[in-house]
């Protein structure tokens, strides 16, 4: 299935809670959504129930329209985007956490880890996280500098 083919899944089947489809097809249907991108985010139903997606590179890029379409997301990777071109959009995006309601996974891999804390930090979303993942190939965060905060 491309990403036209989950379109058509998401528009045709609006109570499905989960999906499997590659994650380049994920990405396509997001950058589409996305500002910019020629797709038609009113063309699905409002709220999806889908709870999981496999998607984790460029998910910063992708909060903007993957908050907008799927706000029901309970699982969430975000992976590398201090050194990707997104980055340069500064940490805007961090807000759009806010909007994931039933997000209670969130997983970071090589990323700035200090924008995140600051985010949770001025918003109830770190208090809803049942689980929290931190791994970098750059860097060390000792445990006390995080619960200091």
């Amino acid at each position: 299935m491309d990403h036209t083919g989950l379109e058509t899944a998401l528009q045709s089947f609006p109570r499905l809670r989960r999906l499997g489809a590659e994650e380049q097809n994920w990405q396509a249907l997001l950058v589409g959504l996305g500002a910019g991108g020629a797709g038609c985010l009113d063309c699905y139903p409002p709220s999806l129930p889908l709870t999981a997606i496999n998607l984790s590179r460029h998910t910063y890029s992708l909060l903007q329209p993957l908050s907008r379409l799927l706000p029901n997301i309970e699982r969430l990777t975000i992976s590398n985007y201090e050194r990707s071109e997104a980055y340069l959009d500064g940490e805007d995006h961090l807000p759009l956490l806010s909007h994931l309601h039933r997000l209670t996974h969130l997983a970071l891999q090589d990323v700035e880890l200090e924008p995140v804390l600051a985010q949770f930090r001025g918003s109830t979303t770190g208090a809803a996280l049942a689980a929290f993942s931190y791994r970098s190939r750059h860097k060390q965060v000792r445990s006390s500098s995080v619960n200091a905060r």
